[in-house]
């Protein structure tokens, strides 16, 4: 093989080990957020929040305009 085999095969361990290392960070990461910083629709994502709760945010984010949070509000209170 010779001495651009050995070079080589140092390459492709040095890039082995960054890419575990950078696997190791982003577990490491997530870990530590917690699933609230899993963007929706991500596998494993699940809302543990009440409906009612989801409504405050959606009208807190201006998605909704103070008439509809306010019949989707009751609608879910009189169920």
């Amino acid at each position: 093989m010779g001495m651009y085999g050995m070079g080589a095969g140092m390459l492709i361990w040095a890039v082995l080990v960054i890419a575990l290392i950078a696997v190791a960070v982003v577990l490491v990461v997530r870990t530590v957020r917690g699933p609230e910083s899993a963007p929706r629709g991500a596998v494993g994502w699940r809302d543990d929040r009440s409906a009612e709760d989801q409504l405050r945010m959606r009208y807190a984010r201006g998605e909704l305009d103070s008439e509809d949070f306010r019949q989707r509000m009751q609608e879910l209170q009189d169920n």
